[in-house]
């Protein structure tokens, strides 16, 4: 009898420890309590990919941002690169490059001594002539922006282009030449003056005079800013300028469908060549507006600096600094910068 009391006392007690523990007595009549398998429900799938999903939206642009800001910082490194061999020019020769040299060659051509392409200006002087050179990509030239590739091939000779291009002033038509390049030619003609600038001709301080800027380059997709358009009226008068001006800013977002005709001498390309609308620009519209020959004629058109980083464009000063320049710029202080002598500036 005493062991048998033992006996019901101990299954009781280890029966409510095993109970504790989910553990059934055997001949237990009791349901074992339900065990959870292990994984997730679809429920906690779902919540688990939405967190990923919104990570990853968050994430992408923070790193498109820094990729770009990165390519930003390296396309104004260039520009200084650009301004310091303008600077060495300038002293070595006591003015500064031409804008178009001997056989139209750039200001690019002239300064690949002076950074550091020696070998690619040999190339260029023993054959004496630009197109020698054209197919060369260099770099330094180029923003990393820049979406458009680094060779054209439709020409028969395929072609590297600069985002980079040198100021002529505020309109030709109106101010001559009043930037800091100009072709230098031993004619008469108003157009292609006779004589280099040199530091003594910037009145407004070098600090105060843009040297250079982006643009960018042509490409065959005839886009709005790529392309310089032709005007639909020809302007010859000096004060024509704002009227110029004018016309070409009204290019449409989709100018080729809507009946503008673009030209194939593009912007920015080839580099080589020392020309406006090509590797020079002028300060008659604000940065990211539209180019335009003035009717069919090239030396009085209007060439805006342009870019594809975001609300403006870098710009590159005579003195070697360079600063930021907003699309919502005054564009009495555009102008300004364009011209090295402040009463040039007429409209």
């Amino acid at each position: 009898m005493r062991r048998m009391r033992r006996c019901i006392n101990i299954r009781r007690q280890c029966g409510d420890h095993l109970v504790q523990r989910g553990i059934r007595w055997p001949g237990d009549s009791a349901a074992k309590p339900a065990r959870r398998d292990a994984g997730f429900t679809v429920l906690e799938l779902l919540v688990v990919l939405f967190v990923l999903g919104v990570l990853v939206a968050l994430l992408l642009p923070a790193v498109s941002s820094a990729r770009e800001s990165s390519r930003r910082l390296q396309c104004k490194n260039n520009l200084r690169q650009f301004g310091i061999a303008t600077a060495a020019y300038e002293s070595a020769h006591g003015m500064f490059p031409p804008g178009g040299a001997g056989g139209g060659a750039s200001t690019h051509v002239v300064l690949l001594p002076y950074i550091d392409q020696g070998p690619v200006y040999d190339v260029y002087t023993r054959a004496g002539d630009r197109r020698s050179i054209v197919s060369v990509a260099l770099p330094v030239f180029a923003c990393p922006s820049e979406s458009a590739p680094r060779l054209y091939t439709f020409r028969p000779t395929p072609e590297a282009f600069t985002s980079y291009c040198g100021n002529c002033g505020t309109g030709v038509l109106d101010s001559g030449y009043n930037g800091m390049f100009r072709h230098i030619g031993a004619g008469t003609d108003p157009q292609y003056p006779e004589g280099p600038i040199r530091a003594q001709d910037v009145r407004d301080g070098l600090s105060q005079t843009a040297l250079a800027s982006e643009l960018l380059t042509f490409t065959l997709s005839f886009e709005r800013l790529r392309s310089n358009w032709h005007t639909p009226d020809m302007f010859s008068k000096p004060g024509d300028t704002g009227e110029l001006a004018a016309e070409c800013e009204a290019v449409p977002d989709n100018p080729t469908t809507l009946g503008w005709r673009g030209s194939v001498v593009g912007r920015g390309l080839p580099w080589v060549r020392g020309e406006l609308g090509t590797t020079m620009y002028n300060h008659v519209l604000t940065p990211n507006r539209p180019s335009c020959f003035n009717g069919t004629d090239v030396q009085t058109g209007v060439y805006t600096s342009a870019s594809l980083h975001s609300a403006g464009v870098h710009l590159l000063f005579a003195d070697g600094h360079c600063d930021f320049a907003s699309n919502s710029v005054d564009a009495g202080v555009w102008r300004s910068f364009g011209s090295r002598i402040d009463a040039d500036v007429r409209f």
